[in-house]
């Protein structure tokens, strides 16, 4: 008994000695000029490689030894400030970091190295916003696909493919909120406003357990909250969109308010046409808006955020056909198209110590689709006129309510704590209604709960070995089925040498919703719907190892390897890809699941971010299969974003002080598709058609079918292109800004494939010689390129 105390003494003084050693100093990091939050700011102890950075709300703790210290804060853009401390009281030190002039812009390349993993990407909103895209607007989704291991599926699209993953796998948060469509104009541009946006960290591998329900990747998205200090503005107006900013601080400098918001204009075009009397009509309008306020109180900090956007497309078209001056056929079709997505978020944080920090957050987030589809197909005969209609209106949405609690520990200088929990309240609904009395058909509605709890650990080896272990619980209840399961996530770190760093990991993840959606181009029609026991929920495992080096003053490199498993995928039947709401109901034996993923690759990552000429090279070499029990003779195939190659090189020169030029180059090789290898005859019971030759003979036209050799058997030739931009600022007496922005996309029109249109393979029976002989017409496969060379212009006034 006097032994057992002794050692429980001796631990508790043992305790206290090394707390009386450590002090923490805590606070706030921010932009000394609008007064913004700096997310990812980096701070650490002199020349040591011990440091933290701040978290999505710019707050930090860091414990420093009870002696004379030198603490440095530093952030990208920004003047590194360094500060004396020397006290044996823990202390809260707000900063306030002046940004740089052009020439002026220093980075500590090995302290990103030491204070960030290598899976997660923190790119400045100002990089993204400044690349060269479609029509001069900028497109933050397609930004990010510039960099290692994140693809855009097609041209003209907005969704991102990461490290052999689909759309529906990447979470996309919006101030913690999830958002399920991020694409305006049926993916032409990702809805996501530039002028809004403060930080963007996305995640491709070893993801932290504070995230869950998705397989790929984290798309984390903080929203600007305003100018602190005075009121700001912007306007500007670009091919596709006008856009306006305005921002500042109440009148107590208690908070602040933000609002953006982007208009299209593309309706404009047909403001003074009358859709009756044209045969080829179409309308587009969207918008969206980001508003976000905030609030000191005496005891932490308040957020409310609001996010709408709304797309809304009308097509009419009519077909006629003459003979003889009149009229023997009319077809008529309208379609009415419009989708949208609604984020609500409330937000209320304080540090509880000096050493923990919570956050409490309330949420909604609803995405709707509808299709109104009219058509009215008229025949004129001797017998009179014979008119057929085709009415239907399509639905689906899913509304999330959203409520959890986190917080963040900063234990000792060895131990970082992060703990939450929370529950989602999903609805997915779809309806179906067919005719004109718009009598719903088909209507299916699922309301399910969602739970999670995690725990995690970043703690100290030494100076140069850390670790961070987290697992993550979840619970989705789905009628009277409960899926359950504890994700391990586990990542290593190892600081060789101040320019020198290697990283490994290791992430389970499971999903619990599946999307059926359309395949190709067009408009959306995306399905939501919960895993069930037939479909079970999608799993995956993924492996990651890596390095990252100063190559010098100027240059840094990142490589990383990595190896990814999923099973539980799904997979339309064959023939099933499209109309599929008139089956909804019944949509479990419309897919194939139980297929398993296969993906794996090396990435690559050359940065120069200092003076005049800064770049990077990303280049991506990876393999990505599918296999089905029933697909493919249940062998493995190549899914349709296996890309072998995937280079992007980026490039920024700063002209002036006044000007900019921006360039990119990409290379892709190219998707893989399913083309016929040749085209067999059905047996003569099948039927024929007949041509007639010029001598009035008859030839009959058997009906024949295509023959493969296995899906996605072949590949779309090599995507590249070349983008170039320039910008030019100016500042005014007023010490306003006006700032014009020229580009053109795809500078050498070079015809990428979009896809490949195949006709012909017909089956012609006749006789020659007294012989029956069966002719097989050759398919004609044509490539179909839908974006050439499109300049683009943008003008933006800043006051």
């Amino acid at each position: 008994m006097l032994r057992t105390k002794i050692i429980l003494l001796s631990l508790l003084f043992s305790h206290l000695s090394y707390a009386q050693q450590d002090i923490t100093i805590s606070g706030f990091i921010k932009d000394k000029l609008t007064g913004e939050v700096l997310i990812g700011a980096n701070i650490w102890i002199g020349d040591s490689s011990i440091g933290t950075s701040t978290n999505e709300y710019g707050h930090y703790s860091l414990q420093i030894p009870a002696q004379k210290n030198t603490i440095v804060f530093s952030y990208v853009g920004f003047e590194n400030f360094e500060k004396e401390i020397n006290t044996i009281k823990d202390l809260i030190v707000d900063v306030e970091l002046s940004s740089t002039s052009l020439q002026e812009v220093v980075v500590i390349a090995q302290k990103k190295i030491a204070s960030q993993g290598l899976n997660q990407l923190t790119i400045p909103i100002q990089q993204l916003a400044s690349m060269p895209s479609i029509g001069g607007e900028t497109d933050i989704m397609k930004a990010l696909s510039l960099f290692p291991g994140i693809s855009i599926g097609q041209e003209g699209t907005s969704s991102l493919y990461i490290r052999g993953g689909t759309p529906d796998q990447n979470l996309i948060l919006l101030d913690g909120i999830p958002v399920y469509n991020a694409s305006h104009i049926g993916g032409f541009f990702s809805t996501f406003n530039a002028d809004a946006i403060n930080n963007i960290d996305i995640i491709r591998g070893g993801i932290p357990a504070q995230y869950g329900g998705r397989l790929s990747s984290v798309i984390d998205i903080t929203m600007r909250e305003g100018n602190t200090e005075e009121f700001k503005g912007s306007i500007g107006a670009g091919i596709l969109t006008s856009h306006v900013l305005l921002e500042g601080p109440f009148k107590n400098k208690k908070g602040s308010y933000l609002f953006a918001s982007r208009v299209s204009y593309l309706g404009l075009i047909n403001l003074f046409k009358e859709k009756k009397t044209s045969d080829n009509y179409f309308d587009y309008w969207l918008y969206d808006i980001n508003f976000k306020t905030n609030f000191n109180l005496k005891k932490g900090k308040l957020y409310f955020s609001f996010y709408n956007n709304h797309d809304v497309g009308d097509i009419f078209s009519r077909d006629q056909i003459y003979a003889a001056d009149s009229l023997q056929y009319l077809n008529e079709t309208d379609d009415r198209i419009q989708w949208g997505n609604t984020t609500i978020s409330t937000r209320y944080v304080l540090p509880l110590t000096s050493k923990i920090f919570a956050k409490f957050l309330l949420g909604y987030t609803a995405y709707q689709y509808e299709l109104d589809h009219e058509n009215e197909e008229t025949n004129y005969t001797p017998l009179g006129r014979i008119t057929t209609n085709d009415i239907y209106n399509n639905q689906s949405g899913v509304k999330d309510r959203i409520g959890r609690i986190d917080f963040d520990y900063n234990v000792n200088p060895k131990h970082s704590l992060k703990f939450g929990l929370g529950a989602t309240l999903h609805r997915f609904s779809t309806f179906s209604s067919l005719g004109e009395t718009a009598e719903y058909d088909k209507q299916t509605d699922h309301q399910v709960t969602e739970y999670f709890s995690y725990l995690q650990d970043k703690f100290r080896f030494s100076n140069a070995l850390s670790a961070t272990v987290g697992l993550r619980w979840e619970a989705f209840k789905v009628k009277n089925k409960t899926f359950q399961k504890i994700e391990p996530r586990i990542s290593l770190k190892y600081q060789a040498t101040k320019k020198t760093a290697f990283t490994a990991s290791f992430s389970n993840t499971q999903q619990y919703l599946h999307l059926l959606q359309n395949n190709g181009f067009g408009l959306p029609n995306d399905i939501w719907l919960p895993a069930t026991e037939n479909v079970p929920p999608q799993s995956a495992y993924q492996l990651t190892v890596g390095g990252a080096f100063e190559l010098s003053d100027k240059l840094n490199l990142t490589t990383e390897a990595y190896y990814k498993k999923s099973k539980n995928l799904i997979e339309y039947k064959t023939g099933l890809d499209e109309d599929i709401y008139n089956q909804i109901g019944d949509w479990e034996n419309l897919v194939e699941s139980g297929g398993e993923g296969e993906s794996y690759g090396w990435e690559t990552l050359l940065q120069k971010d200092y003076g005049k000429f800064k770049g990077y090279f990303s280049y991506t070499l990876s393999w990505n299969f599918r296999q089905f029990d029933n697909i493919n003779l249940g062998k493995k195939y190549p899914f349709t974003y296996d890309r072998r190659h995937d280079i992007a090189i980026i490039l920024r020169y700063q002209l002036s002080k006044k000007t900019t030029l921006t360039g990119s180059w990409i290379y892709q090789t190219g998707t893989a598709v399913t083309l016929p290898i040749a085209s067999a005859p059905f047996p003569k019971s099948f039927g024929a058609n007949t041509i007639v030759t010029q001598d009035g003979t008859k030839i009959p036209i058997l009906s024949s079918y295509y023959v493969y050799d296995g899906k996605n058997n072949r590949r779309l030739p090599a995507y590249h292109r070349t983008d170039i931009g320039m910008e030019h600022k100016r500042t005014t007496k007023r010490n306003n800004s006006i700032i014009w922005k020229f580009s053109i996309y795809n500078f050498f029109n070079t015809r990428n494939p979009s896809y490949l249109d195949i006709k012909g393979g017909a089956t012609i029976f006749q006789v020659i010689d007294g012989v029956e002989t069966l002719t097989i017409t050759n398919s004609e496969i044509k490539q179909v390129s839908l974006f050439t060379i499109i300049p683009g212009i943008g003008f933006e006034y800043k006051f």
